[in-house]
């Protein structure tokens, strides 16, 4: 699946922020509603696990995706803020996707 641009990337133990831009071009915006594209969710939980696992160095196996939002959606080209925190005692990480105004969604993926 085509990465979204990385604008920006901020790191510290345990949490990561990057400044994304998702491709108008990108496969996860065929099909999905051609007059008017939007992210999927499935495609924003995908990014979410996947930059949990390149920069937290979590476990890759996830047991439960809970708290599971979805409030505004997200275009092609827009600019969107992931910012991912681990939690290692709980084995949890939250993720929430905003831009400048809004927050588009998050979650909290439970691993093994």
């Amino acid at each position: 699946m085509q990465e979204p641009i990385i604008k920006n990337f901020i790191q510290k133990e345990n949490e990561v922020k990057l400044t994304l831009v998702f491709p108008s071009d990108a496969q996860y915006f065929q099909g999905h509603f051609s007059e008017f594209p939007i992210l999927p969710a499935v495609a924003q939980i995908h990014f979410a696990v996947f930059f949990s696992k390149k920069y937290l160095n979590i476990n890759p196996n996830i047991s439960s995706l809970k708290k599971l939002r979805f409030t505004n959606i997200i275009e092609p080209e827009m600019q969107v803020f992931l910012s991912l925190n681990y939690n290692p005692e709980k084995q949890v990480v939250s993720f929430n996707y905003s831009s400048e105004k809004l927050s588009h969604s998050e979650g909290k993926i439970e691993l093994v």
